[in-house]
């Protein structure tokens, strides 16, 4: 696999880890304003289990606003200190990930200045530079 093909399947996992964190925060979200309608009905409502899972798993972001914007599980607790803990939890974890990642605009820059293009669209590696002969013959 060349550096380019890498960069090119590292830009290509980030993007789908920003779609499936902005699809299960919307889902959190979703599920926040559920359970808030069936509270107000009087029935059957999701578990907290459920609520902080879904929160953990990509939609700690979505479960906050849901939390402030249907004033929903504000004043429950341990509710409201386990969701704040899964929110220390994501910080961690994005403040890690982003100093493990790779810079992916620095590969691709290196990768560029190492290899050409050909007419046809294909990726050659550069002619290394003809160094004088020091030994042997002809020297």
């Amino acid at each position: 696999m060349t550096d380019l093909s890498q960069t090119g399947m590292a830009a290509l996992l980030t993007l789908v880890f920003v779609l499936v964190y902005l699809l299960m925060n919307r889902m959190t979200y979703l599920l926040f304003a559920e359970d808030k309608a069936r509270a107000q009905l009087g029935v059957w409502r999701i578990p907290e289990r459920t609520l902080l899972c879904a929160a953990f798993f990509g939609g700690w972001i979505e479960a906050k606003v849901a939390q402030r914007h249907l004033r929903h599980k504000t004043r429950k607790e341990p509710f409201r200190s386990q969701l704040n803990v899964v929110g220390l939890v994501h910080v961690a974890a994005l403040v890690l990930g982003a100093m493990a990642l790779p810079d992916v605009s620095r590969m691709a820059a290196d990768a560029a200045n190492r290899m050409m293009v050909d007419g046809a669209g294909t990726f050659l590696e550069p002619e290394s530079p003809k160094m004088p002969r020091r030994f042997g013959p002809g020297s």
